[in-house]
Formats: C-alpha cells, sequence, structure tokens
C-alpha cells in the first residue's frame, strides 16, 4: 500500500526560484514553467526583461506557501508517497527553504532537439535522430520546432538578472553534440561568479565524450555535472536508447571520468517505466559496482523519474502488478489500480511496430517483462 504520511513542508525550491525555459519557433519566445517536471504555465510567451515579475507565478508560489501540492506536481508527489528522493527534495536539501529572489536561481534550459538516438521513452519533437526515424517510416509525428543557435539562446539569458544563478541545466536533445551549448557556456563564464559558485549541468545519453579542447572551459565554472540517463544496461540498456551501444557508453563514461578535469561531476538519472521496473535495481548496482565516485571521490548521484505517456506504470498487466507487489517497487501501483486492456493493446501494437522498424525484439530484449505480457503478444 502507498505511503499516506503527510508531509506537513512541501516547499518547492524551483517553484519559488526556478526557472524552465523552452525556446520557441521565434527566438523571442519560449515555453516557460517554474520546474522542468511540470507542463508549460505559458506557451509561446514573449520574454523580456521583466517575465521574473509577472504574476502568472504567484498563484502557483502562494499555493506552494500554503503546502498545497499542485497537480501539475504529480511526479515529485508520486515518487515521494513511494519513498524515493524527488527533485523537489533534492533541491530542498541543496538550497534549504528561501523566499523569491530577484532572479533565477536554477535555469533548465532547452533550444535544440538535435539528438542522435531515439529512444523508446521519447519522442520527435525532443530528438531529430527519432524525427528522421518518423520521417523514413512514414510515420506522422508534430511539427518539430526549428532548433536555435547559441548566440540566440545568449540573447535570450540575457534577458535575466542571473546574479542569483548558481545552477544552469541544458535540457536536449543531445547536449554534448555541437558547438552551441559551448558558445553559451562562453557567455556564462563570463559571469562574476561563475568559477565561485556556478554548477552547469548536461543531460547527457553517454555516447558523447567532452571534446578535450573544451577542458580550460570547464575549468571556468565551479562545477560540472553530467546528467547521464541510464534506463538499464547491456541489452536492456540498447532496447530502450536505441541505436546506443552499452559497451560504447560505458567505455565513453569511464574515459571522461578518467580524463576531464576534476571539477566534472555525475548524475544518473533513470526514468522508470514499464520497461525497466521488473529490473528495477540493476542500474544501481552497476553504479556501485564500476562508477560509485568521480576521479576526486565525489559520490555519483542518482535520481529517478516516472515516464509520462505511453509506457507509464497504467500499462502494466494484472501479472507485471502482481510481480511488482511482491518488490520493495509495490508502492508505485495504487491501491485502486485495475489492468487497462485497451491501453496496453495500444502500447503493445507501438511495441511491436518499432521492433519491426529497428529489428529488435521485446520478448529478447526484455524477457522478464515480456513474460507478464503474453496474453497481448
Amino acid at each position: 500500500m502507498a505511503n499516506t504520511k503527510k508531509n506537513t513542508n512541501i516547499h518547492c525550491p524551483m517553484i519559488h526560484n526556478g526557472l524552465f525555459l523552452s525556446m520557441a519557433s521565434d527566438p523571442k519566445l519560449a515555453n516557460i514553467s517554474s520546474c522542468c517536471l511540470r507542463p508549460p504555465e505559458k506557451i509561446n510567451y514573449e520574454v523580456s526583461n521583466s517575465l521574473w515579475d509577472d504574476p502568472f507565478f504567484i498563484p502557483l508560489i502562494e499555493k506552494n506557501k500554503k503546502n498545497e501540492w499542485d497537480p501539475d506536481c504529480a511526479n515529485c508527489k508520486s515518487l515521494e508517497e513511494v519513498g524515493h528522493v524527488s527533485f523537489r527534495q533534492g533541491m530542498l536539501t541543496a538550497w534549504g527553504q528561501e523566499e523569491r529572489l530577484s532572479g533565477p536561481k536554477r535555469i533548465d534550459f532547452t533550444f535544440s532537439s538535435s539528438c542522435n538516438i531515439a529512444c523508446r521513452i521519447c519522442g520527435p519533437t525532443a530528438s531529430t535522430y527519432w524525427a528522421k526515424h518518423q520521417k523514413e517510416n512514414k510515420i506522422d509525428f508534430p511539427v518539430v520546432q526549428k532548433n536555435k543557435t547559441g548566440q540566440e539562446a545568449i540573447e535570450m539569458l540575457k534577458k535575466f538578472d542571473l546574479s542569483n544563478l548558481i545552477s544552469l541545466t541544458f535540457c536536449g536533445g543531445e547536449t554534448l553534440l555541437g558547438n552551441d551549448y559551448w558558445e553559451v557556456c562562453e557567455y556564462l563564464a563570463t559571469l562574476p561568479h561563475a568559477k565561485e559558485s556556478l554548477m552547469i549541468s548536461f543531460q547527457t545519453n553517454g555516447t558523447q565524450p567532452i571534446p578535450k579542447k573544451r577542458y580550460d572551459l570547464l575549468d571556468k565554472f565551479h562545477l560540472i555535472k553530467l546528467h547521464v540517463s541510464l534506463d538499464g544496461v547491456e541489452e536492456r540498456f540498447n532496447y530502450q536508447r536505441w541505436p546506443a551501444d552499452w559497451k560504447q557508453v560505458e567505455e565513453n563514461l569511464f574515459n571522461i571520468k578518467e580524463n576531464a578535469p576534476g571539477n566534472v561531476m555525475f548524475l544518473i538519472e533513470e526514468t522508470l517505466s514499464i520497461f525497466n521496473l521488473a529490473y528495477y535495481g540493476e542500474v544501481a548496482k552497476w553504479r556501485k559496482q564500476y562508477f560509485n565516485t568521480n576521479r576526486e571521490g565525489d559520490l555519483v548521484d542518482h535520481t529517478h523519474h516516472i515516464a509520462q505517456g505511453t509506457y507509464h506504470h497504467r500499462g502494466c498487466t494484472q501479472e507485471y502488478v502482481d510481480f511488482l507487489r511482491t518488490t520493495k517497487e509495490s508502492n508505485i501501483i495504487s491501491a485502486d489500480w485495475e489492468e487497462d486492456p485497451v491501453l496496453i493493446k495500444k502500447m503493445i501494437a507501438e511495441i511491436k511496430q518499432y521492433d519491426q522498424f529497428r529489428n529488435q525484439s521485446f520478448k529478447e530484449s526484455l524477457p522478464k517483462v515480456a513474460e507478464f505480457y503474453k496474453r497481448y503478444l
């Protein structure tokens, strides 16, 4: 059964001093939220120097002051209910409780969907490789917004008071591809407090090295953190993060650990979906055995997110749920859960479709999970 203990203080540093910016087709516009885990509060909003004081932020801030969960904060709420450390809790540990400042303390920033892989839990709006894959297989997909240049991204950041900024996370796409993210880093390195207190983070799928010519630039910041997306190891990784190769990713991460500047740290981001709940714990085991610290001995953090969309655990079968209720992940399934045959049939049809296009096999790559769906396969 779910943990029903009420958290009486749900102060969220991201609601008060965080900002998520996703640049739109017009480089002056952005989709805006307080947090990358929430849907945008404003779509195609014209960003100006006064954005931080816009009244549309106030209702959410006031609700959080009253310790009331907002429906769009379900990701953190769900994780906390099952005993995982949520993004909110992690930020609270890092920052403590503060009132709203004159400008954002953390920015999660996306301006390009350039990516070299097509993860099962992702889609064409967040990956150019996904869009290419859809087009090649004659599958309709949403219009993908044009990627912005590094200079356009810099002009967006210049609209904010960055004097309080201590963390900026590049969200992709794959943020270690190309030169645009590095161009933005060159600008951020000019901030007076960059070396003293600014951390730059890159969300990465682990396939890309950090070019040696960028090492001097990285050393201009207080910390660099690679948020590495790992939802499995070996063949389970290959299936979910196609066409990435586990051995190449593992070797690349080891090389970065040994050769990058000492201020480079790591965070493993694991997204929980129907593909990996049955294998829960294998990523943590790999991290503990092979990748527990950076070269300086700093621990590698490990966080979890709940997959949204097609592969959310709402798509579990009764057999899958019966298994999960024998594990420590039992709390992720609500007490009133019911199998949804329509949802599952749709999901299995999509799995089979992409298995065919990618020359993959759900049954062979994820046999433990496939067994729970044999009534539908």
